[in-house]
């Protein structure tokens, strides 16, 4: 499938991002679209090499509304705009990714790219007590 942003194509290259365009057009109900996110892998680019837990991680932040949020992207190829600020990446499933990271970050998917979402940290919580 493939999505027409403002300025790019989005090629869905996984289950994950084929999901998240139905789910964009209105064609995949939104519990549906987040019970495929939680089963699935994501990419957390990074400034130093992740050896042994997520808390080492130093992703990449954007700041909005006195919130902070940080990337976290549905495929690795989504990553290489970031090879010079965060030359890593973890690859993890979605679930322990959002168990792990400080309950007040809010998440941004795929900045940069035209099919993405944001979770703030509010409605993480609400995903996880599913």
């Amino acid at each position: 499938r493939v999505f027409k942003g403002i300025f790019m194509e989005f090629h869905a290259v996984n289950e994950l991002e084929e999901a998240l365009l139905l789910a964009m057009k209105g064609k995949l109900p939104h519990d549906q679209f987040l019970k495929i996110l939680l089963k699935s892998d994501l990419f957390i680019p990074s400034g130093v090499d992740i050896v042994k837990s997520l808390r080492e991680v130093q992703p990449v932040i954007y700041e909005r509304d006195n919130l902070t949020m940080i990337a976290i992207y549905t495929d690795a190829s989504r990553l290489k705009k970031l090879n010079e600020l965060a030359p890593y990446c973890v690859q993890t499933n979605a679930r322990a990714i959002f168990e792990a990271l400080d309950p007040d970050l809010g998440i941004v998917v795929n900045p940069g790219w035209p099919a993405g979402f944001e979770l703030l940290p509010e409605d993480r919580k609400a995903l996880l007590s599913e």
